[in-house]
């Protein structure tokens, strides 16, 4: 439906229609910083499991880029670089699943779990642990790359770092 023009009939599904559907359903529980975390677990773990099964070598390539950038920026205890350089490896992830779908859902939960993400990339600046933030990412890429699902589960908890109160500062 679209207000003044009327309403049509489309081939698939638009982004027109995927947008307020997927904040309508999401932000309905955003408040709660345990479902935003819930919802960012299980949309990584789904993200590396497509990877491993539809990323090409092209995508492969793409990430292994994406995590040499990401090391850089850690280099230079940047906030904002690391942060940006964390986001383009997340969404060489998302596009190495080759499910359009599925990467509009995630860019959304990257976009609702900013502001965690942005405090868990500066309490590890602060405190020193950003080469611990690149091992995470490393790992990721490795069992992608070697096509692994051992772990998945347990490498993606180990990457939020939430326990060590990257939430709190």
């Amino acid at each position: 439906i679209k207000r003044p023009e009327g309403t049509f009939v489309t081939k698939g599904i638009s982004d027109s229609m995927i947008d307020p559907l997927l904040y309508g359903i999401i932000l309905e529980d955003s408040e709660s910083l345990g479902a935003l975390k819930a919802l960012r677990e299980w949309i990584d773990i789904g993200i590396i499991r497509l990877n491993i099964i539809e990323a090409t070598d092209k995508d492969i390539q793409a990430l292994k880029a994406a995590l040499a950038h990401f090391k850089e920026m850690t280099k230079t205890e940047d906030v904002e670089a690391v942060f940006e350089a964390d986001n383009a490896f997340h969404e060489a992830l998302s596009i190495g699943t080759h499910n359009s779908l599925f990467a509009k859902v995630a860019a959304v939960t990257r976009l609702l779990t900013k502001e965690i993400r942005y405090k868990t990339i500066r309490h590890m600046t602060r405190n020193h642990k950003l080469e611990e933030l690149y091992d995470v990412h490393q790992e990721l890429y490795c069992i992608i790359k070697g096509r692994v699902f051992n772990d998945v589960e347990k490498i993606i908890q180990k990457s939020y770092f939430y326990d060590e109160g990257a939430l709190e500062e």
